[in-house]
């Protein structure tokens, strides 16, 4: 990664206490911290997730089982690098 590039990688489901979260991933873009949101589950949030992964600059991907999340963990990964 670049020298000094903070990014967040959230993984979740989303089916969590949501107040104020978008709002925080806002004030962590402000100061630089980029989040990208992974919708783990067929039942996640989606739309919560894109909201926060919108409001941290971010990309939002959706990983309906558990396996497949090691490699959209090393995709995202690979963006970072660039």
């Amino acid at each position: 990664l670049r020298r000094g590039r903070q990014h967040v990688i959230f993984v979740s489901d989303g089916q969590s206490p949501r107040k104020g979260v978008v709002a925080q991933v806002a004030k962590l873009r402000k100061q630089g911290v980029t989040v990208t949101t992974v919708a783990l589950s067929a039942h996640a949030d989606r739309h919560f997730l894109s909201q926060m992964a919108a409001a941290g600059n971010g990309r939002m991907h959706f990983v309906p089982r558990a396996r497949n999340l090691r490699r959209v963990l090393l995709n995202e990964l690979k963006n970072l690098a660039r």
